[in-house]
C-alpha cells in the first residue's frame, strides 16, 4: 500500500496496452504504449480503461465502488460480451481517481443512485466492440485477407477459410498500429448473442472477502501512522463552553501513546496517538465541556410537531393536473408519519491520509472520489492532480460515504500534524454524528366513483430538504414516488402509476437541525408507504381485491411493463388461495423512476400477536423488472438485502433525539433486524430487453407498505377491525395503540 503512482503512471506500468476512453461525448480509443500515453485526459475524461497486453490478459479498469452490489464483476462483464474476451482471463483493477473516470452522466467519479449499469450500458458495450474491431482489422491485414472473412471468438480471431487464428496478445502490438475505427462501424451484438451478459458469473470481489484478504477501509496501514479519534459536540449547534480551558489538552497529552491534539474547525478536536487504545484514552482525558447547543430542549416529539404544524400549511404545489369538479364518490383519507433514519453501515467511517508537500495519499472506503479530491485540493493547496484517492471496498454505503466529512477530517489531521493519520469513526460518531434520511408526515385523500374510477388524490408531502453543495435543494427527492417525472423528465399527472381524473401533489420544507441527506431509495420510502397503503384502503372502501383494484387502475399506457410485473407476483405468492385464518398477505408495487426506470412488486405473508402487537413476516415474493440484466444472480442478491434493510427500516428502526442532541449511539438504541426476524425471501427477475434500470436503491421501500397491508388483512380477518398502519416504523406498542383505537368492519 506504500507504492507511489500518479493516474498517468497507473495506465503505464503494464508495458502496453491498447486503451479504450469513453467519454460524454461517446467511444474515444487510445493507444498507450511503453511509457507513453497517446492520449490527452484532460481534454477527453473518461469513464472506463481497457488494456489488452502481449501475455493475453484483458485488463478491465472500473471507476465505481464496489459496495457489495458486484459492480467490479457486472461492468467487466459488459466489456467483456462485447469483446469476446476470454472471461478466466479477464482481470479487474479498481481505478484511482480522475476525470478519466467520471460518470458520464453526473460528470463526477461517483457511485450513487444505481447508476453504475444503467449509465455506463452502453459506451461499456461500445467499447468492447470497438476493442474487438480493431483487433479483428489487425488478424485480417496480418493475413492479407477481408477483414469480413475474419471472427472474434473467446478472446482470439479466427479466419475459418484458412484454418489460422490468433489471440488477442499476439495481435494487440498489430492492433495499435492500425487507425481507430470510427462509432459508425461498430457492430454490437445482438441480444442473442451475449455470452456472458444474462448469467450469473461468481462475484470477483467474493474470494478475497472469504479469504479475509479483501481491503477495506480499515484494513489499510502505513509506517508511522498515527491513530486519531475526534470529541465532537454531543448536540446540534453546540460550541466550547469557554474559548480557553474547554477541554484538557494536558491531560490527553499526558496519556502514554498520545502524540499530538489538534483543534479542528467546528468546535472538534481530534487526538493522535501511536495506537487506537491511547488515542481511546487520550480523547477520554479530554474532558471537553460545551454549551447545550442551538436547540437544548429538542427531542422526537418537538421535532414531530414542526412536521404537525406544516402539514397544516399550504405546500408548494408540484402538480395540480385534471378535472377537479368531478363528483368525488366515497373518500379515504390518512396521514402518514415516517422517523429520521440512519444508514447504519457494518464499516463506520474511516480513512487514512497522508500529506505531502508535493501530493496527498488518501485511502478510504468513498462512494464520490470527484468531491474527495475537490476538498483535499481546497484543504492542503495541492492541484487537484496531486490528490491520489485509493478506493478501498466498502463494508457498506447506502449513501452515506458519498459525504466527505470523515474524509475531509482526516485531511485536516494529516496537514496539521505532518503526520500519516488513521482517522477511526466508532459506532457511536457514526451514529450520533451521522448524516440521515428525513423524517416526514403526509397527507394523502383519494376518492373513487364506480363506473368511473379514481376521481381524484390529493398529496401533501412534508420533510426537511436535502440541500445541494450549490446551496439549492433536491425537491424531486422530497415527492419521488407519488409523482415521478418519466422519460420527458417533468412532472405529468400521467406519469402517476394509477389513472386519477384529478392529481394534486405538493410539499412543505421544513428546517430542523438535525443534518439530512440522501440514504438508500430516499424519497420513495415515505412515499411509497403512503401511496400504497392508501391505494389499498381505497380498493377496500370499494370492496374491490387489492390486486385486482391496482390492475382496474393502473396506468398502463404509462406503465405497460407494470401489468406482467403485478400477474407475475400474484401467481407467485397464490395471491387468490386463501391463507390460514392467523396469516394475512398484503401487496405494493412501484416505479423506480431512476431513469430508465425499474418495476417491483411486492407481496408479504405476515402473522400478528394481537395481544403483543409483534409482528412476523414469514415470506415475501418479489418480482423485478429492471431491464436488460446483466448479473440476475446479483439482482437477486439486491432485491433480497433491500428487502431485508427495508423491513428493518419498517418494524425497528427510528433515530432518538434528546436534549438536543442524537441520544441513540449504537446497535441497543438504534436496532436493527436480526437474523432470526428475516423472512423467506423468494425473487424473480422478469425477462426485458428494455434498457437497464437500477435495482440497488430500488428494493427497500416496498416492504413497509405490503407488511402493513397484510396486517390489515389478517387483523380483519382475525378480529373483525380495520387496522390501517400508517406510522413507521411498525413496532409492537403501535400496533396495539392501534388495535385499540380501530373500529370494528
Amino acid at each position: 500500500m506504500t507504492a507511489e503512482i500518479s493516474r498517468r503512471g497507473f495506465l503505464k506500468v503494464s508495458g502496453f496496452s491498447v486503451a479504450v476512453l469513453l467519454t460524454s461525448k461517446g467511444c474515444r480509443q487510445a493507444v498507450v504504449r511503453k511509457g507513453q500515453l497517446d492520449v490527452d485526459t484532460d481534454a477527453y475524461p473518461a469513464i472506463a480503461w481497457i488494456r489488452i497486453t502481449p501475455d493475453n490478459h484483458v485488463t478491465v479498469i472500473v471507476g465505481r465502488s464496489e459496495l457489495g452490489q458486484g459492480v467490479h464483476t457486472s461492468l467487466p462483464m459488459i466489456i467483456a460480451d462485447e469483446l469476446e474476451a476470454d472471461w478466466n482471463r479477464v482481470k479487474v483493477e479498481m481505478a484511482p481517481a480522475g476525470k478519466e473516470f467520471w460518470d458520464p452522466v453526473y460528470q463526477e467519479q461517483s457511485t450513487i443512485s444505481s447508476s453504475s449499469v444503467r449509465h455506463m450500458w452502453t459506451d461499456l458495450r461500445e467499447a468492447g466492440a470497438a476493442m474487438r474491431e480493431l483487433l479483428v482489422r489487425a488478424a485480417a491485414r496480418r493475413w492479407q485477407v477481408p477483414r469480413e472473412q475474419c471472427r472474434a471468438e473467446m478472446q482470439r480471431v479466427i479466419h475459418a477459410a484458412s484454418g489460422r487464428s490468433a489471440t488477442y496478445g499476439e495481435l494487440c502490438l498489430a492492433a495499435a498500429e492500425l487507425p481507430l475505427p470510427s462509432k459508425s462501424d461498430l457492430s454490437l451484438k445482438d441480444p442473442s448473442q451475449f455470452r456472458y451478459i444474462g448469467t450469473s458469473k461468481p462475484r470477483i470481489d467474493i474470494p478475497g472477502k472469504l479469504a479475509g484478504t479483501a481491503q477495506y477501509g480499515m484494513d489499510v496501514f502505513l509506517d508511522g501512522m498515527l491513530y486519531a479519534l475526534v470529541a465532537r459536540p454531543p448536540a446540534f449547534g453546540a460550541t466550547f463552553a469557554t474559548a480557553i480551558g474547554a477541554y484538557d489538552e494536558k491531560a490527553a497529552r499526558a496519556v502514554p501513546g498520545v502524540r499530538d491534539v489538534v483543534r479542528l474547525p467546528g468546535d472538534r478536536v481530534a487526538v493522535c496517538a501511536e495506537t487506537p487504545s491511547a488515542a481511546f484514552a487520550g480523547k477520554k482525558a479530554l474532558a471537553p465541556r460545551w454549551t447545550g447547543g442551538s436547540h437544548p430542549d429538542l427531542d422526537n416529539d418537538a421535532l414531530d410537531k414542526v412536521l404537525d404544524d406544516a402539514l397544516q400549511k399550504d405546500g408548494i404545489t408540484v402538480l395540480d393536473e385534471g378535472d377537479g369538479a368531478l363528483s368525488p364518490g366515497l373518500e379515504v383519507s390518512g396521514r402518514f408519519v415516517t422517523p429520521y433514519l440512519h444508514h447504519a453501515t457494518i464499516e463506520p467511517p474511516t480513512c487514512l491520509v497522508r500529506v505531502a508537500a508535493d501530493r496527498c495519499d488518501i485511502w478510504a472506503p468513498t462512494q464520490i472520489q470527484s468531491r474527495n479530491v475537490n476538498a483535499a485540493a481546497k484543504i492542503t493547496g495541492l492541484p487537484a492532480d496531486k490528490i491520489h484517492i485509493h478506493t478501498t471496498y466498502l463494508g457498506g454505503g447506502f449513501g452515506r460515504k458519498s459525504y466527505g466529512d470523515f474524509v475531509d477530517e482526516g485531511v485536516l489531521i494529516a496537514k496539521k500534524t505532518g503526520q500519516p493519520i488513521k482517522l477511526l469513526w466508532t459506532r457511536e460518531d457514526d451514529i450520533r454524528h451521522g448524516i440521515y434520511l428525513s423524517s416526514s408526515t403526509a397527507m394523502a385523500k383519494a376518492h373513487y366513483k364506480s363506473g368511473v374510477g379514481i376521481t381524484s388524490w390529493k398529496h401533501k408531502v412534508v420533510c426537511d430538504p436535502i440541500k445541494w453543495e450549490d446551496g439549492g435543494t433536491d425537491v424531486h427527492a422530497t415527492v419521488e414516488g407519488v409523482i415521478n417525472k418519466g422519460r420527458s423528465r417533468t412532472y405529468a399527472r400521467s406519469h402517476f402509476l394509477y389513472n386519477v381524473s384529478h392529481l394534486n401533489v405538493s410539499y412543505v420544507h421544513t428546517d430542523r437541525p438535525v443534518p439530512v441527506g440522501y440514504l438508500r431509495s430516499v424519497g420513495f420510502f415515505h412515499n411509497v408507504f403512503a401511496v400504497e397503503t392508501t391505494i389499498d384502503a381505497l380498493a377496500f372502501a370499494a370492496r374491490k381485491d387489492p390486486l385486482q383494484f391496482r390492475l382496474d387502475h393502473l396506468n398502463r399506457k404509462q406503465h405497460p411493463r407494470a401489468l406482467a410485473l403485478l400477474n407475475r407476483v400474484a401467481e407467485m405468492s397464490g395471491w387468490t388461495k386463501k391463507t390460514p385464518e392467523n396469516r394475512g398477505m398484503g401487496l405494493a408495487h412501484y416505479y423506480f423512476d431512476r431513469f430508465p426506470g425499474s418495476y417491483l412488486a411486492q407481496v408479504a405473508e405476515v402473522s400478528v400477536d394481537i395481544q403483543t402487537g409483534v409482528i412476523r413476516v414469514h415470506r415475501v415474493f418479489c418480482a423485478a423488472d429492471c431491464g436488460t440484466v446483466v448479473h440476475p444472480g446479483q439482482v437477486v442478491a439486491q432485491v433480497e438485502g433491500g428487502t431485508i434493510m427495508g423491513l428493518s427500516m419498517a418494524l425497528k428502526e427510528r433515530l432518538l433525539v434528546e436534549a438536543g442532541g442524537v441520544k441513540a449511539s449504537n446497535y441497543h438504541d438504534y436496532p436493527i433486524l436480526r437474523m432470526d426476524e428475516a423472512p423467506e425471501i423468494t425473487v424473480h427477475v422478469m425477462d426485458s430487453r428494455e434498457p437497464p434500470g437500477g435495482i440497488g436503491d430500488a428494493s427497500p421501500p416496498l416492504i413497509g407498505p405490503a407488511v402493513a397491508n397484510a396486517v390489515f388483512d389478517v387483523v380483519r380477518r382475525q378480529t373483525g377491525k380495520q387496522v390501517r398502519l400508517r406510522r413507521l416504523p411498525l413496532t409492537p406498542p403501535t400496533v396495539v395503540q392501534t388495535l385499540r383505537k380501530a373500529p370494528g368492519s
